[in-house]
């Protein structure tokens, strides 16, 4: 008890005190190739993110802010058809703010109808006056936000099919 803990005892070839010379680690050419395309692939990642969001920024600011001019902004309808933005995208995103605006209540209904009347290609001002039955003045702020995230996601899949249509041709 009270001696030296054996982590700091002498070595097994009884070097006590001596310094121990460091080596150095050689590394293979594969090894040290990993490890420098590591910055890369982040500085890439980062770039890519720094584009998308830079893509966001100038699709939002072609969605007018006016609710009439909103709601008047035309839909490339095939575009999200052909992503399949309604399911994919905008299902979750309708079901979590109908689930805000109902509380306890079960949305299934309403975003069904939400979502059939978008397939339908309906206007936002039906949904609207349909939603209004049950989300009395809430029902025009709910369709302006999803006339919005329509808007920008159309736009999106319309920009990612003509720019793979320009990939495609070679341009």
């Amino acid at each position: 008890a009270g001696g030296t803990p054996a982590a700091f005892a002498a070595d097994a070839d009884g070097g006590a005190g001596q310094k121990r010379r460091l080596e150095r680690i050689e590394y293979s050419e594969a090894e040290e190739a990993a490890v420098a395309s590591v910055p890369l692939y982040a500085r890439e990642r980062e770039r890519e993110r720094v584009a998308a969001l830079e893509r966001a920024r100038r699709l939002v600011t072609r969605i007018p802010a006016n609710e009439a001019e909103l709601f008047a902004f035309p839909i490339d309808w095939r575009a999200l058809e052909a992503h399949g933005v309604l399911e994919a995208k905008l299902r979750p995103w309708v079901r979590a703010k109908l689930q805000e605006y109902v509380g306890d209540e079960d949305p299934t209904d309403l975003v069904d109808f939400v979502l059939s009347t978008l397939g339908a290609r309906g206007s936002a001002a039906e949904i609207a006056e349909q939603l209004a039955i049950v989300l009395d003045d809430d029902a025009r702020l709910f369709c302006a936000k999803l006339w919005r995230m329509v808007a920008f996601e159309a736009l999106a899949a319309a920009e990612s099919a003509g720019a793979a249509e320009a990939g495609a041709d070679g341009s």
